[in-house]
């Protein structure tokens, strides 16, 4: 009953008192590995110990040079941890934090730090609930950072959580014996001596002394007294044994360690989180990081925008005054289908090149996820719903959770889970400062596409050649039949090997030259094919016979032929899928456009492991080679980035997004034709060519207007095409100007089967895809597309921008300028008459 009664008496202490008692490891204040610089700093913002200051001068806010070269120098506070960068060729500052916080009346004191600090953490607690800190409240006012000097720049570690120093040598139960021999008689000092023994209320019945509710600077105070007279954490350890007090702990002791480091590298700032250096408590999973959350942050004052990748490319006007809505937030490259959605209310155009940006005036910051962009989302907001700034900045999710039930009889429970691990390596961005006309989302695009091209080596597409007119050709499906009313699946064709072959014959004689014929549905069971490990030509589809002439056809006729192949999306089959944190398959539904959840009787596909990729590639490829076809379509490998949660041989999200890299280059390697859906940046950089790239946003409240980012980036490079024309819900002459404003290719899809076929079947969604209905008019469309695009073939796109409501104007290197009018009136552009729905092109 001893231990019992000590025990509660402590749980008693810890539910009354200030201080949180239990195993922390204390704070020392001068331990810092790094060489130059070690600072701490008081809640007051004055630096207290260990001040070496670094070369330079300081600025007249306080902050110290940290960093310089002949483009960029780098500052920092040494009491707040703010930074800045100074643009030395236009001599703007940037700052990490707003700089006029403390004359905003109307901040509340929760907004007053998030506005103050360089890193939010968001993490789980015991119930599967999210609490955050912030390194403005939970670190800087605490003393618990640290500063240190790096090469060309500065690192500091933040300590974030109730960090009370001395807890580890102050007993949590001390009988009465030992507290009066080992510390009180030890206490030369009287008033001391007092002090420390008023610290303990003395419990009758046990015999021990427990410590009172302290306040954290009193622990400090009494365990300073304790360490002067030779008491240890080693003794508090053994009287807190010896009563039975060694599992005491609380979640207020909390701590979490993060280290951000600042780099200057040429025109760049660096900044990065080295995951290995983080440090949190197993109960206390991380969810998310949110680094310099308001770099760059606008205020009531500037003109502007921000710019967020959503699709093609989106504006956020500064200071729209669209408070009702919803901030931005979405996740690069899509959502991870290895991950449960409750619910899906819309499908959103994904993020395919992890950039963002600002422009303020005539200054503009463009940042780039340079690792771990698969864990990122880019966030954005606007003046007027909490405080008075706009900002851009990408987010970290660490942590995917979830929860699995639990039954017993008729009760039900649900625990949380969360993945195995977080991800092991740095989340890095970088940040590019761009002036006078360059500060716009045309200067960024011409900027990322350098780097990118450098990057990757992209060659330049020969100038002066046709337009690539895209056609997808749908193969065989499946359709449920029955027999004596036995069910059964068989298999239909929609385009046969030769039929294919009938249908571009008809493209040619309509002098349609440069065809890339995109043919899904061609093996191992038809559009939803089986495992493509192996390859089985489709005897409804004509054989190994009519494929070869349908190879031999394509070749004589400069037709590329890309066979469709999914590798990440497994139609057939649950071996080798992906696990859900549930434990269950990782399984794919449509959703229900009414209830917005899944309806499990349109199953889609099981999520292939990315460890199970490799082996997949390479047992495809080895058959493929056989086949003597040059080209290859991939439908998935360049848009879907899916973890594996599996407990002993989890891959996480960034993991796999380098594996489908990995695997796009094999592939690309092993023929002279790469085609890609989706186009994720990482992808798209070893394609010739990417269908359903994205060609507008998703249209989010917030948004202000679509920019042709995605366009800008790779024209000149990489052919592209949008949705389908005959599957998009835009006039003709609607996606012809599309085409013209964003250089990009005409793109069909069609079958030659009798439309009824599909009617009543999964795959009713190509009804409209009958090639008949569709021929004159991609015929016309595209003879006019063609005569004006292919004067810009092999020419980077300058600039963009709008001159009008709807109307928009793209200037390609060689000054050649295309202007489009979507309204359904006539515009009048510097003398130049455009008709409604009509377009201009000319120049050098």
């Amino acid at each position: 009953m001893k231990k019992t009664g000590i025990m509660l008496l402590a749980v008693c202490v810890l539910a009354l008192g200030a201080v949180s008692w239990g195993y922390v490891k204390r704070q020392n204040a001068g331990s810092n590995h790094q060489e130059t610089l070690a600072v701490s700093a008081n809640a007051e913002g004055n630096a207290v110990t260990n001040v070496i200051p670094l070369s330079g001068s300081a600025s007249e806010n306080g902050m110290i040079e940290a960093a310089s070269n002949e483009a960029l120098s780098l500052y920092i506070h040494p009491a707040t941890t703010e930074i800045a960068v100074l643009d030395r060729a236009s001599g703007e500052m940037w700052y990490s934090n707003p700089q006029d916080l403390k004359s905003n009346e109307k901040l509340t004191p929760l907004y007053q730090s998030l506005l103050s600090s360089q890193v939010k953490l968001s993490y789980y607690n015991e119930k599967g609930q999210v609490s955050t800190f912030n390194s403005f409240d939970d670190s800087v006012k605490k003393n618990q950072f640290e500063i240190g000097k790096v090469d060309q720049g500065v690192k500091v570690t933040y300590t974030l959580g109730n960090v009370v120093k001395g807890l580890d040598i102050i007993p949590l139960a001390i009988s009465e014996q030992r507290f009066q021999e080992e510390i009180i008689k030890k206490i030369e000092d009287e008033k001391a001596q007092k002090s420390v023994a008023y610290k303990f209320a003395f419990d009758k019945n046990n015999k021990v002394y427990t410590p009172r509710p302290m306040q954290p600077f009193v622990v400090e105070e009494v365990a300073g007294i304790l360490e002067s007279i030779g008491y240890t954490s080693e003794d508090a350890a053994y009287d807190n044994k010896e009563n039975g007090m060694e599992s005491v702990s609380s979640a207020k002791s909390i701590q979490f360690k993060v280290s951000v480091i600042y780099t200057l590298e040429g025109e760049r700032l660096f900044v990065s989180v080295p995951t290995n250096e983080i440090k949190y408590p197993e109960k206390f999973p991380i969810l998310s990081l949110h680094v310099l959350e308001y770099f760059g942050a606008a205020g009531l004052k500037d003109q502007g925008y921000m710019f967020v990748p959503d699709g093609s490319g989106a504006l956020i006007h500064l200071n729209n005054g669209k408070t009702a809505t919803d901030p931005y937030r979405a996740p690069v490259y899509g959502e991870d289908a290895a991950v449960v959605q409750k619910e899906k209310i819309q499908t959103n155009m994904p993020i395919r090149m992890p950039v963002f940006g600002i422009v303020k005036g005539r200054h503009a910051m463009m940042g780039v996820i340079e690792e771990a962009e698969a864990f990122a989302s880019i966030t954005a907001d606007i003046s007027g719903r909490n405080h008075t700034y706009n900002y851009v900045s990408p987010q970290f999710d660490l942590m995917a959770a979830d929860q699995i039930s639990l039954s017993s009889g008729e009760q039900k429970s649900a625990i949380p889970v969360f993945q195995s691990r977080i991800y092991e390596g740095d989340l890095k961005i970088s940040y590019s400062f761009l002036n006078g006309t360059s500060a716009s989302y045309s200067g960024m695009a011409k900027l990322y596409r350098e780097r990118l091209a450098d990057q990757y080596g992209w060659e330049r597409i020969s100038e002066n050649t046709e337009l690539p007119f895209v056609l997808q050709v749908e193969g065989a499906f499946p359709r449920k039949q029955s027999l004596l009313g036995v069910p059964y699946e068989s298999l239909e064709p929609l385009t046969k090997y030769k039929e294919a072959i009938e249908i571009s014959e008809l493209l040619l004689q309509e002098g349609i030259s440069n065809i890339h014929l995109r043919y899904s549905g061609w093996f191992n069971g038809g559009i939803r094919h089986e495992s493509p490990k192996d390859i089985h030509l489709e005897s409804k589809l004509g054989g190994a016979r009519d494929f070869e002439e349908l190879k031999e056809f394509s070749n004589k006729n400069g037709i590329a032929l890309y066979p469709d192949v999914a590798f990440l999306r497994k139609h057939k089959g649950s071996s080798e899928a992906a696990m859900f944190l549930n434990k269950k398959k990782a399984k794919v539904y449509e959703y229900s456009p009414v209830y917005y959840l899944e309806d499990k009787s349109r199953f889609l596909h099981y999520v292939l492991s990315p460890s199970a990729l490799e082996p997949t590639v390479e047992a495809f490829a080895k058959r493929y080679k056989n086949l003597g076809v040059t080209g290859l379509s991939l439908r998935d490998l360049a848009s879907d980035v899916n973890s594996d949660f599996k407990t002993e041989a989890m891959v996480d999200r960034q993991q796999a997004r380098n594996f489908a890299e990995q695997q796009t280059d094999k592939l690309g390697s092993s023929v002279d034709r790469i085609m890609v859906s989706g186009g994720n940046v990482y992808a798209a950089s070893y394609a010739d060519i990417v269908v359903e790239a994205p060609l507008q946003s998703s249209r989010y409240t917030i948004l202000d207007e679509d920019v042709p980012f995605y366009s800008m980036v790779l024209h000149g490079y990489v052919d592209a095409a949008g949705k389908a024309w005959n599957t998009d819900l835009q006039a003709g002459r609607q996606k012809l100007l599309k085409a013209l404003e964003t250089g990009s290719a005409v793109y069909y899809d069609w079958f030659y089967a009798d439309p009824a076929v599909v009617k009543d079947t999964k795959y009713d969604y190509l009804f409209s895809s009958y090639y008949k209905d569709w021929l004159n008019e991609a015929s016309e469309l595209y003879a006019e597309a063609n005569r004006v695009l292919q004067k810009v073939r092999g020419q980077t796109i300058q600039s963009h921008e709008k001159l009008a409501e709807e109307v928009y104007r793209t200037t390609y290197e060689n000054g050649f300028e295309i202007i489009v009018n979507y309204g359904n009136q006539a515009a009048a552009i510097d003398g130049i008459q455009i008709d409604a729905e009509g377009y201009w092109a000319g120049g050098d």
